[in-house]
């Protein structure tokens, strides 16, 4: 499922679970920190990967605490979402893809 925003994609969130969430850092009203935070919450086995053209001043350890598994930098190539996504989903955790 494809979101326009965070609200929305906090909206969608609330009612069931995902096995993945992919959010980009900077979006239209929530940020991709937000959203991850609120997954958590919600829902705290969810694995939670950001989108970013700013990965590089990112520490990963610190995503890692608010909430990020997986930094993907942009541009990105589609194998290297196939392999985030094949690790997410088959339960490990690295952060950054």
């Amino acid at each position: 499922m494809a979101c326009p925003d965070g609200d929305r994609a906090l909206a969608e969130l609330g009612g069931e679970g995902f096995d993945l969430v992919i959010t980009d850092l900077g979006m239209p009203g929530l940020s991709g920190w937000d959203v991850a935070r609120a997954v958590k919450e919600l829902h705290p086995g969810t694995p939670v990967a950001m989108v970013t053209g700013w990965s590089e001043q990112i520490d990963p350890a610190q995503a890692g605490k608010e909430g990020i598994d997986y930094l993907i930098a942009k541009p990105f190539r589609r194998q290297e979402i196939r392999v985030m996504v094949a690790t997410a989903l088959g339960g490990k955790r690295l952060h950054s893809a």
